[in-house]
């Protein structure tokens, strides 16, 4: 569960991506992967109003749970980007916190024989789920 000591001007939902692509991966991680998603502030308001996406992935050594680690006298990662969108200088967009963790304690994003097809869950099966499921601008451009 994401935990924030103030609330938040937006909204995180946390679901569960069932991924095609890694299901018998060869490290035997699960093929159900957290995400977080996070709706910019007046998400709810306009019903008809679609969005960018930014997906966020961690490096190497990190994991979706991270993004809510607290340092001393900083916000977290989740309250930066809120504050971001809350001040409404930046465009509002969704942000997709992305869980890759693997059985070798990092993340992978690559198609890989010995690890599984991280890349084709990450571009097919979380963009996917996340244009299914929310209003977005399902285009790169």
């Amino acid at each position: 569960m994401v935990a924030s000591p103030r609330g938040l001007v937006g909204s995180i939902d946390e679901v569960v991506v069932d991924s095609a692509a890694l299901r018998g991966n060869p490290l035997g991680d699960p093929a159900s992967r957290p995400l977080w998603v996070y709706l910019p502030p007046g998400y709810h308001d306009d019903a008809d109003r679609r969005y960018p996406v930014v997906y966020v992935i961690q490096g190497y050594t990190g994991q979706l749970a991270m993004w809510a680690n607290r340092s001393p006298f900083r916000p977290t990662y989740l309250e930066a980007v809120d504050t971001l969108f809350a001040a409404g200088g930046t465009p509002p967009c969704i942000v997709a916190f992305v869980d890759a963790w693997t059985a070798y304690g990092g993340s992978q994003y690559v198609d890989s024989p010995g690890t599984g097809r991280y890349h084709t869950y990450l571009c097919d099966d979380v963009v996917g789920f996340v244009d299914a499921h929310y209003r977005t601008l399902a285009d790169r451009r």
